[in-house]
C-alpha cells in the first residue's frame, strides 16, 4: 500500500476528530456551525474510501483498521520520541523497522 495514501487517510481522520472536539467544546459558536458542515464532508470522504469497490479489499481493510485506531496516538508517540537521546531514537528506529518486517520483539525491563 502506498504510504502517502495511508497518511492522507490518517490525516483526514485526525482532522475529523479535531473538528468534532471543537463542536463538542463550543457547540453554539459560528466555528461549530462551520465545522459541522466540514466534518460531514470529511466523513463522506472517509466512508467513500472504505466502501469504494474500486479500491482493493486489502487496502480498504487497512483503512478500516485505521478508522478503529486512536489516530492521535501517533502524535503522542512523536512527542515522546522527541524526548529521547539520539542513541535512544536510533534504537527505537531499529525496533520499529524490525516490527514492520514482522519480526518478534522481546522486551525486558530492568527495575532501577
Amino acid at each position: 500500500m502506498n504510504p502517502s495514501a495511508m497518511a492522507a487517510f490518517h490525516h483526514l481522520k485526525i482532522s475529523h476528530e479535531y473538528m468534532m472536539d471543537f463542536i463538542r467544546s463550543d457547540p453554539r459558536s459560528k466555528g461549530a456551525s462551520m465545522f459541522s458542515i466540514y466534518s460531514k464532508k470529511v466523513d463522506w470522504i472517509i466512508k467513500h474510501i472504505i466502501t469504494d469497490p474500486s479500491i482493493p479489499d486489502r487496502t480498504r481493510m487497512k483503512f478500516k483498521d485505521e478508522m478503529q485506531s486512536d489516530v492521535l496516538a501517533i502524535a503522542e508517540l512523536n512527542s515522546k520520541l522527541s524526548l529521547l537521546t539520539p542513541d535512544q531514537r536510533n534504537f527505537m528506529e531499529v525496533v520499529l523497522e524490525n516490527l514492520l518486517k514482522g519480526e518478534e520483539i522481546h522486551v525486558t525491563l530492568n527495575e532501577q
